[in-house]
């Protein structure tokens, strides 16, 4: 179940990067936040009618991120039922864009790395996915065109247009 949460993790991760990647500067930008956002905390609620009226149910975290000075992210955590499961701590290159991605479960022992490749335009090319004894899970390679859209992208050897 971590792998799946992790898998599709990376996956809205990659579609949110490969869309805007030339196109953004900052996590903030990217997770379309006005200001210096310290702090993104997400929160699930339910509601019900009864009587005519509407309730609320308890509020349930889902994932607190939080970013440095310059608006990058540094360190995000999911929640499965308001428990803390799985830790992701982001490591960014010296153009501030994402290069590391080190998953931990709620234990603290290492479940996975994303390692991120960008060509020279700033579009992402490559998100590399490493189990947690360090093994190669999956890569993604993806190809833009001139308006850095992404044109087609390959997992595990199989080509998407």
């Amino acid at each position: 179940m971590q792998r799946f949460c992790i898998v599709i993790a990376a996956i809205m991760l990659i579609l949110g990067i490969s869309s805007s990647a030339a196109k953004t500067k900052t996590d903030w930008e990217r997770d379309e936040l006005r200001g210096k956002v310290k702090t993104l905390t997400v929160e699930r609620v339910t509601f019900s009618e009864k009587f005519g009226q509407w309730e609320e149910s308890a509020r349930v975290q889902e994932s607190v991120k939080t970013y440095d000075e310059q608006g990058s992210a540094m360190k995000m955590t999911n929640y499965a039922d308001g428990v803390p499961s799985i830790w992701i701590i982001y490591s960014h290159d010296d153009s501030g864009r994402l290069s590391v991605a080190d998953f931990s479960d709620s234990t603290g022992n290492m479940v996975g790395k994303e390692a991120y490749a960008y060509d020279s335009r700033g579009d992402l090319t490559e998100v590399t996915h490493y189990d947690r004894d360090g093994s190669l899970d999956q890569k993604v390679v993806f190809t833009f065109d001139n308006s850095h859209n992404a044109t087609a992208y390959v997992v595990k050897g199989r080509l998407f247009v």
